[in-house]
């Protein structure tokens, strides 16, 4: 990562490598220029969202192929959430801060079910940490509990519920900024299985070189509703805007690429499926080692599963263009 840390002011500032940043060229193929000399603009961050560890594993990482995308380990997606409902887990989330998260607003009101709000009971809501068995997710009481490889999963309750202001169900049944910010009652604790992931800044541009995954604890098929017991992941292939624009549905003209970006495949790999929204997409910025959130999961492909071809690619909220608002709710 290209930056600088003031930590006399409070401010972060960063750029990341091999991604486009405003006034600087891609130098993916130039590992011998200095970046440090490259143009920086100046982006404030609360420190609460780009600590020194966001982005980071902390652990090894084993990987196991199945159908279903790749079965991922403990410590692999530390800022994974499952996002749970009177403790039934609905959605993913992503950790960003120590007591902050990040999800889809669907997850939250339910468009295709008369818009009701479930923001006004945020404490029937809880997202838990650490996990990455499904049996590790259902618990009667919020707290810290013995999961899988003899660690603890952390339950919290959420206390506030946050909705973009730009938020607008569309007449298709989608959401266009599709984004709810969870703040939760207490801190979650930083372990080697539990870190946040890093923010981009409000120009970052992912383009589709980007090296990205999805994970989440979605459905293996859209003809089965067989929910996975294990954390799955699967990379993800960013689209252009054009070829994004027009990823349309049934009573759509356009997608707004402004708000959202596309990823996926339509034939031979897995995507996202019902269950998958609300959780990260995450890119990898190979100097730092660091994964950003491109995407919050808003809306899944219309098949799922290795052997069914998709008519359209997985959609995501653009987060870079929410840090503003994202960081204006967390001071407060």
């Amino acid at each position: 990562m290209v930056g600088q840390m003031d930590t006399a002011h409070g401010l972060a500032i960063h750029c990341m490598q091999g991604l486009y940043c405003p006034g600087q060229v891609s130098h993916n193929h130039h590992p011998s220029i200095n970046l440090l000399s490259l143009k920086i603009y100046n982006l404030k961050l609360n420190l609460s969202t780009l600590t020194s560890e966001c982005g980071r594993r902390q652990t090894d990482v084993i990987q196991s192929f199945v159908a279903g995308g790749n079965l991922a380990s403990l410590g692999k997606w530390p800022w994974v959430l499952s996002l749970a409902y009177l403790n039934k887990p609905i959605c993913g989330a992503a950790l960003i801060g120590t007591r902050w998260a990040l999800t889809a607003a669907h997850c939250i009101m339910y468009p295709m079910e008369g818009d009701k709000d479930y923001s006004k009971t945020p404490s029937y809501f809880t997202v838990t940490a650490g996990a990455v068995v499904a049996t590790d997710q259902i618990t009667n009481t919020a707290g810290s509990r013995d999961g899988s490889h003899g660690t603890k999963s952390q339950i919290v309750r959420i206390s506030k519920i946050i909705f973009h202001p730009k938020r607008i169900v569309l007449d298709s049944g989608g959401v266009d900024w599709d984004l709810a910010l969870l703040q939760l009652v207490s801190d979650i604790t930083m372990t080697d299985f539990v870190q946040p992931v890093c923010l981009p800044s409000q120009t970052q541009i992912f383009p589709p070189t980007s090296i990205c995954y999805l994970a989440g604890w979605g459905l293996l098929s859209h003809r089965q509703y067989i929910r996975p017991s294990h954390l799955r992941d699967t990379r993800m292939q960013l689209w252009s805007e054009s070829r994004c624009s027009s990823n349309t549905v049934v009573g759509e003209t356009v997608v707004n690429t402004n708000s959202t970006l596309c990823a996926g495949y339509l034939f031979g790999r897995p995507t996202g499926c019902q269950g998958d929204s609300g959780g990260p997409l995450t890119c990898l910025d190979s100097f730092s080692g660091r994964y950003f959130l491109a995407g919050i999961m808003s809306q899944g492909s219309d098949r799922c599963g290795l052997s069914h071809p998709n008519t359209h690619g997985n959609r995501f909220v653009r987060v870079a263009k929410a840090v503003p608002w994202i960081q204006e709710m967390m001071r407060g």
